[in-house]
Protein backbone atom coordinates (compact mmCIF):
# COMPACT_ATOMS: atom_id res chain seq x y z
CA UNK A 1 0.00 0.00 0.00
CA UNK A 2 0.92 3.24 -0.77
CA UNK A 3 2.41 5.53 2.14
CA UNK A 4 4.13 8.25 2.50
CA UNK A 5 6.41 7.44 5.38
CA UNK A 6 7.96 4.66 2.61
CA UNK A 7 7.03 6.87 -0.96
CA UNK A 8 9.03 8.94 -2.12
CA UNK A 9 9.02 10.90 -6.05
CA UNK A 10 11.95 11.29 -7.90
CA UNK A 11 11.82 13.96 -11.38
CA UNK A 12 15.06 13.14 -12.92
CA UNK A 13 16.53 15.86 -15.86
CA UNK A 14 12.89 17.11 -16.42
CA UNK A 15 14.87 19.90 -18.37
CA UNK A 16 14.13 22.34 -20.70
CA UNK A 17 16.73 21.12 -23.30
CA UNK A 18 16.40 17.21 -22.75
CA UNK A 19 12.52 17.40 -22.78
CA UNK A 20 12.30 18.99 -26.66
CA UNK A 21 14.43 16.07 -27.72
CA UNK A 22 11.61 13.62 -27.24
CA UNK A 23 9.98 15.98 -29.82
CA UNK A 24 5.88 14.27 -30.16
CA UNK A 25 6.30 13.32 -27.26
CA UNK A 26 7.65 15.74 -25.30
CA UNK A 27 3.74 17.23 -24.30
CA UNK A 28 2.70 13.98 -23.17
CA UNK A 29 5.69 13.37 -20.74
CA UNK A 30 5.00 16.68 -19.38
CA UNK A 31 1.49 16.21 -18.73
CA UNK A 32 2.17 12.92 -16.91
CA UNK A 33 4.80 14.40 -15.00
CA UNK A 34 2.46 17.08 -14.09
CA UNK A 35 -0.31 14.38 -12.75
CA UNK A 36 2.55 12.93 -10.82
CA UNK A 37 3.78 15.76 -8.90
CA UNK A 38 0.33 16.49 -8.32
CA UNK A 39 -0.83 13.67 -6.55
CA UNK A 40 2.47 13.43 -4.70
CA UNK A 41 1.77 17.20 -3.61
CA UNK A 42 -2.10 16.38 -2.40
CA UNK A 43 -0.30 13.17 -0.43
CA UNK A 44 2.24 14.76 0.77
CA UNK A 45 5.11 12.79 -0.74
CA UNK A 46 8.67 14.24 0.03
CA UNK A 47 10.02 15.18 -3.46
CA UNK A 48 13.69 14.92 -5.76
CA UNK A 49 14.31 16.93 -8.51
CA UNK A 50 17.54 16.16 -10.19
CA UNK A 51 19.22 18.51 -12.99
CA UNK A 52 21.88 17.31 -15.29
CA UNK A 53 23.80 20.75 -16.00
CA UNK A 54 21.19 23.20 -15.77
CA UNK A 55 23.50 25.84 -17.30
CA UNK A 56 23.61 24.05 -20.54
CA UNK A 57 20.12 22.08 -20.38
CA UNK A 58 17.87 24.61 -18.74
CA UNK A 59 16.34 24.38 -15.55
CA UNK A 60 13.48 21.98 -14.47
CA UNK A 61 10.74 22.77 -16.96
CA UNK A 62 8.92 25.49 -15.14
CA UNK A 63 5.37 23.39 -15.05
CA UNK A 64 6.86 21.44 -12.65
CA UNK A 65 9.09 23.75 -11.01
CA UNK A 66 5.76 25.68 -10.11
CA UNK A 67 4.37 22.73 -7.93
CA UNK A 68 7.89 21.68 -6.56
CA UNK A 69 8.48 24.37 -4.02
CA UNK A 70 9.31 21.89 -1.41
CA UNK A 71 11.06 19.66 -3.18
CA UNK A 72 14.64 18.81 -2.90
CA UNK A 73 16.72 20.03 -6.07
CA UNK A 74 19.92 18.56 -6.93
CA UNK A 75 21.83 19.64 -9.48
CA UNK A 76 24.43 17.18 -11.42
CA UNK A 77 27.22 17.70 -13.63
CA UNK A 78 28.31 14.28 -14.90
CA UNK A 79 26.65 10.66 -15.48
CA UNK A 80 27.91 8.20 -13.66
CA UNK A 81 26.42 4.07 -13.92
Amino acid sequence: MLKKENSLFIGIDIQEKLVSMLGENSNQMIENSIKLKKTSNILNIDTILTEQYPKGLGSTILSIKELSQNSFFFEKSEFSI
